[in-house]
């Protein structure tokens, strides 16, 4: 007998990483994108905090879905110049944080807490772009190479 894949009973698939890593993401975001939505609807008109929040769930979902070619038609641009871009304001939070800590008037241990909180934001954007670019890699760029990897050459076909 066969599931829904076609594939004998029976037989565990193994994902990759990648793909559990998104099936992860993609069920936390829609988890809580549903919490949100069932106890706080109401209240995302009048809390833009919320909203903003609610947002950021959807998109997440929206471009975790498997078929979805968002992250195929931002990878080369949109996507990347996002993380580019996060990444500058991260480092400019850093400076800022790292000045303030040389005045008198800010705690020591305060100023290392805020570090540590772009520093983990930081490590969470870089997780998400490195899952980003095995995704793509395996589902769009290895495809192509696979299929380029013979060339034909005037002394005859030669492996690249």
């Amino acid at each position: 007998m066969a599931n829904k894949e076609g594939k004998p009973r029976g037989q565990i698939q193994r994902m990759t990483e990648a793909e559990q890593e998104q099936i992860i993401q993609k069920k936390m975001a829609k988890a809580s994108l549903q919490l949100l939505e069932d106890k706080y609807g109401n209240e995302q008109v009048s809390n833009k905090h919320l909203d903003n929040f609610m947002s950021k769930l959807r998109m997440d979902v929206e471009v975790l879905e498997p078929n979805n070619d968002v992250i195929k038609n931002t990878a080369g641009n949109t996507l990347k110049d996002f993380h580019k871009i996060y990444v500058e304001v991260l480092d400019q939070q850093k400076q800022l944080l790292k000045d303030l800590n040389r005045k008198s008037e800010f705690d020591e241990d305060l100023i290392r807490k805020y570090l540590s909180l772009v520093d983990i934001e930081e490590f969470k954007l870089r997780e998400k772009r490195t899952w980003t670019n095995k995704h793509i890699y395996k589902k769009y760029l290895l495809p192509s190479l696979n299929r380029l990897q013979y060339t034909n050459t005037i002394d005859g076909p030669y492996k690249i």
